[in-house]
């Protein structure tokens, strides 16, 4: 599947990661540091769509349109509460942009972007492709938008600063499925307690 700037197989863990512990940004940063390349850990908020939305691509395929309704009952259950996920919104004062922060595996990649504004469903908010690219890897909200119906039956809502910070501050990225929306935050207190998906990245390739 596509993933940041290259291509790769993303492996979802049959439960949450660490036995759906729940653990705030450092907690997690601390478990990451002590796994192996073998273990599961929480992936960014890139590597959820990603995966999710190659489910979704292939939702019909006679060999395994079984086993991807399986995994997508599986995500729309796990997701009934906020997920954390190793994706970190960094806020910067003006006139410096702000910067998406994505760990996946051992790879760190950022996206500058003007990341504050109005709370709002993507696909109704001025901004929404650009959200959806600096978030989610996808440049089309409504393709975005496609998949969070496949998999919650409900239409992605974006959570974030309203407005410009006058000092540099950071929040980190949920996703989760409230009774109204499929929810995005990016602005998750990094003390805050939550648990993760476990995922790990097999055979990255960067892209020529």
């Amino acid at each position: 599947m596509h993933l940041h700037s290259g291509y790769a197989a993303i492996e979802l863990q049959k439960e949450l990661a660490d036995g759906g512990d729940q653990k705030d940004l450092l907690g997690w940063d601390d478990y990451v540091k002590r796994a192996t390349g073998h273990d599961f850990v929480p992936g960014s908020s890139q590597m959820h769509h990603a995966l999710i939305d190659l489910l979704c691509q292939n939702e019909d395929h006679p060999r395994y349109r079984i086993e991807i309704e399986k995994i997508r009952s599986f995500l729309e259950q796990k997701l009934q509460q906020p997920l954390s996920t190793r994706s970190l919104a960094m806020y910067s004062p003006m006139p410096s942009p702000d910067n998406i922060f994505h760990l996946s595996g051992q790879r760190l990649y950022y996206v500058p972007e003007h990341l504050f504004g109005i709370n709002g469903y993507l696909h109704n908010i001025w901004d929404g492709d650009r959200m959806s690219f600096a978030i989610l890897g996808e440049e089309d909200r409504q393709r975005t938008n496609d998949v969070y119906q496949w998999l919650s039956k409900k239409d992605p809502h974006l959570e974030r600063n309203n407005k410009k910070k006058s000092s540099l501050d950071m929040g980190w990225v949920s996703l989760g499925i409230t009774s109204s929306s499929f929810n995005i935050k990016i602005n998750v207190n990094v003390s805050d307690r939550l648990p993760a998906l476990g995922m790990r990245i097999r055979g990255f390739h960067k892209r020529e």
